[in-house]
């Protein structure tokens, strides 16, 4: 630890102030104490020295009065001029007037008079009177020198004494919580190696609050040596961890995106069922069907499949990552998309016995990207188809309608088939959810992804278990829409 010089810190500071203050204080109230007792002593030995005149001299004087002794008078008064705090005496005969003074008057006197009496013929007779004038100046200069004195005394002794207490305690706290301060600002994880050592010595036996606070310090260092130490190598285990992770989570998502590939093949080849079991059986019953019958099988067979085609070339481009390019957006006939959705279906609609029922007006246009409409009405409509397969039902049907909003067209996909359960209708959309006993929770989430890239929805609606389920998919009207 550096040294530091002996200054006035903050702490030192207002130590100083403190103890001024205080000392002050208690020097003003012992000095109050002191001075008032000293000024009261000063006013008795007045007041002794006016009882001494009444005592003493108003007999004397009362006597030369009656007798008319003017020597006597004057002798009395020049005995009298030996108390100090006297300024003036005068006295007065009765039918005589002023038989002798002495001194001079002054302003600030307090003016005292006596009776001059004596005894004639048995009664108490008054002869004349005598003023004395007091002074208490000396009373009030020997205050005010005393209160000086005793202050500057006081003040001169509080300095030194502060001074004194100031050194001392920077002796025995203030440098060493300085020292404290540096080597806690200091403190990092780069130099947790160096213990706290103050420049004091230490008794082991009996350790003051400085050395306890040193060792719970060193404590805790230790402990934090202890733990970064422990950190550090977390920190590289992770590294490591984090380093066959990525490799592992690479692996999964070459997975992930084979298995979700596979799933959107899935759904572009189960169209081509039908128009391939319709060429099976152009074979098969060639020699039997007119040629109009044939031309009309390979035209409905050509179109299923120019349809398949289309979905396919899109799907791959999408996934070779041209999905981020600027989509073409485009007025479509909702009708014609899900009748043609229907038709590219028919092979697994008629194998489950399904009726597939379409209540959408022709004039209804919507806004948005041709080939991803089809894949989210595919994935839709073919879950609804197999959620109706194995469930036991006289009647299946499946109602595609549409609801016209104030900004969208609300196309719904409602089957009465096995429904969902309210708790886990959030959980359709998650990528990974399925409640097939084969399926692998893509579809539903591409949809999800599919809907927001065009501005538009898609959600799930059931009354619960048994109650069936509605698909609401929200698409744009018909309008100039720009995304990027």
């Amino acid at each position: 630890m550096g040294k530091y010089r002996f200054s006035l810190t903050p702490l030192a500071k207002r130590l100083v102030v403190l103890i001024l203050a205080v000392s002050s204080t208690l020097a003003l109230m012992f000095t109050a104490i002191q001075v008032t007792s000293e000024y009261q002593a000063d006013i008795d030995a007045i007041d002794l020295e006016l009882k001494r005149v009444q005592d003493a001299y108003v007999v004397t004087m009362s006597r030369a009065v009656y007798r008319l002794d003017t020597e006597m008078i004057q002798d009395s008064l020049e005995s009298m001029s030996s108390l100090s705090d006297i300024n003036y005496v005068e006295v007065y005969g009765e039918g005589f007037g002023l038989m002798g003074s002495y001194g001079a008057k002054k302003q600030s006197s307090q003016s005292y008079s006596f009776p001059l009496k004596v005894k004639s013929r048995g009664k108490m007779i008054q002869v004349g009177s005598m003023a004395v004038d007091l002074s208490y100046d000396q009373a009030v200069s020997n205050l005010f020198q005393r209160l000086a004195f005793i202050l500057c005394f006081n003040l001169f002794k509080t300095s030194v004494v502060s001074l004194f207490i100031l050194f001392i305690v920077y002796r025995l706290y203030t440098r060493h919580i300085q020292s404290l301060s540096s080597y806690m600002s200091d403190l990092s994880s780069s130099n947790l190696d160096f213990s706290l050592d103050l420049d004091k010595k230490r008794n082991s036996s009996k350790p003051d609050e400085l050395d306890l606070l040193v060792d719970s310090l060193e404590t805790m260092r230790i402990r934090l040596l202890d733990s970064y130490t422990q950190l550090s190598k977390e920190l590289e285990h992770n590294k490591q961890m984090k380093s066959e992770m990525l490799g592992v989570a690479h692996q999964l998502g070459v997975a992930a995106m084979a298995t979700e590939t596979f799933h959107n093949v899935n759904n572009v080849l189960t169209p081509l069922q039908y128009p391939l079991l319709q060429v099976r059986k152009l074979m098969k019953d060639f020699q039997k069907l007119s040629e109009d019958e044939v031309t009309t099988i390979l035209q409905e067979v050509s179109t299923r499949m120019e349809r398949c085609l289309k979905l396919a070339t899109n799907l791959i481009r999408v996934q070779q990552g041209h999905a981020s390019q600027k989509m073409i957006f485009s007025s479509l006939d909702l009708n014609e998309i899900c009748s043609g959705t229907v038709d590219m279906l028919r092979l697994l609609i008629r194998e489950n016995e399904v009726v597939v029922k379409i209540d959408i007006d022709p004039q209804i246009k919507v806004w948005t990207v041709q080939f991803q409409l089809y894949h989210v009405v595919i994935n839709v409509l073919k879950n609804a188809v197999e959620a109706l397969s194995d469930y036991d039902q006289e009647s299946k049907t499946i109602e595609i309608s549409a609801v016209i909003n104030v900004d969208f067209i609300d196309l719904k996909v409602k089957d009465n088939g096995p429904g969902i359960d309210a708790v886990k209708i959030d959980q359709l959309f998650t990528r990974g959810h399925t409640t097939k006993e084969l399926g692998h929770g893509f579809g539903l989430h591409s949809c999800r992804q599919i809907m927001d890239s065009v501005g538009g929805d898609i959600f799930a609606e059931s009354q619960g278990l048994g109650h069936g389920c509605t698909f609401t998919i929200q698409l744009p009207k018909c309008k100039t829409v720009t995304v990027a």
